[in-house]
């Protein structure tokens, strides 16, 4: 799914294109049962591309988004995960950047493991519920 080559296209992100991103998330999350795995990953892997490209104040300004959409539903929780897991894998495989800018960003990882996994958590508890009401 991932192609490290189509990154390099991505350095003319603006704001505004983050701005689309953003709202891009509940809009396919809405669609329900219709949204392909493609338009899910793709949307999320754009989301993912253009907070890398605008740094960690972005990323750290988009995790509390992400993790609120969730709360809408399946839908909207599965985007948010994968947004997050392409975000970390780009950073830490793939990302050509070095030095400061990768330690920043790392480090905007780190701080975020404490809203993310009671995210993770709560969400697989959800899950879990779900499934076992359904038995």
């Amino acid at each position: 799914l991932y192609n490290p080559s189509c990154t390099l296209q991505l350095r003319c992100i603006t704001p505004c294109s983050h701005c689309f991103a953003v709202a891009s998330i509940p809009a396919v999350g809405h669609l329900g049962n219709q949204a392909a795995w493609p338009l899910k990953s793709k949307s999320a892997m754009l989301l993912a591309a253009v907070t890398r490209q605008q740094g960690p104040e972005t990323f750290a300004a988009l995790l509390p988004q992400l993790i609120t959409s969730a709360a809408e539903g399946p839908m909207q929780a599965e985007i948010s995960c994968m947004v997050m897991q392409f975000v970390s894998e780009d950073i830490t495989q793939f990302e050509e950047r070095g030095g400061e800018w990768k330690r920043s960003y790392l480090s905007a990882l780190l701080a975020s493991v404490e809203t993310v996994l009671p995210f993770v958590v709560q969400l697989l508890q959800v899950s879990v519920r779900g499934l076992l009401a359904q038995m």
